[in-house]
Order: C-alpha cells, then sequence, then structure tokens
C-alpha cells in the first residue's frame, strides 16, 4: 500500500459493508481521510527541529499507546 487511496480501497473492501449506502461510503471516506490528516500533521510536527528525538519517539509510542487502548475497546465492545 503506497497511497492513502489504496489504503482507503483496501479498507472499504474489508471493513465497509458491501450493501452500505452511498452516504455511509462518502461519510466513512472522509473520516478515513480526515484521519491520515491529521496523522501527517502530527508526524510533521514530530519531525519539526524544536522536537527533540526522545520527545519524538515519546510522542509515537504515545500515539502508539492509544491506538492499542482503541483496540483494546474494541475487542470488548466498548467502542
Amino acid at each position: 500500500m503506497n497511497t492513502i487511496q489504496a489504503a482507503w480501497q483496501s479498507y472499504q473492501d474489508q471493513v465497509v459493508p458491501k450493501d452500505a449506502p452511498k452516504t455511509q461510503i462518502t461519510e466513512t471516506r472522509r473520516a478515513f481521510y480526515a484521519g491520515c490528516q491529521t496523522i501527517l500533521g502530527i508526524t510533521y510536527a514530530i519531525g519539526d527541529d524544536s522536537i527533540s528525538e526522545d520527545a519524538g519517539v515519546q510522542m509515537i509510542e504515545t500515539l502508539h499507546q492509544e491506538c492499542e487502548l482503541f483496540l483494546k475497546g474494541i475487542r470488548n465492545g466498548v467502542n
């Protein structure tokens, strides 16, 4: 997967119901791309010269932990 479009297509194929209405697909795609834009913004911020390497690593670890907690919630029927 080398593009956001390819990642979206994979997500749509694997997650979005095949009979989903057009509005659901559109809104899900918008949310998907918004998430990508958010993480790109964070990535650019981490790469700023004012952020030390240690601070950048900690920021990435914090994001990873947040995603892991979210997935755990999904598995437990919370999210």
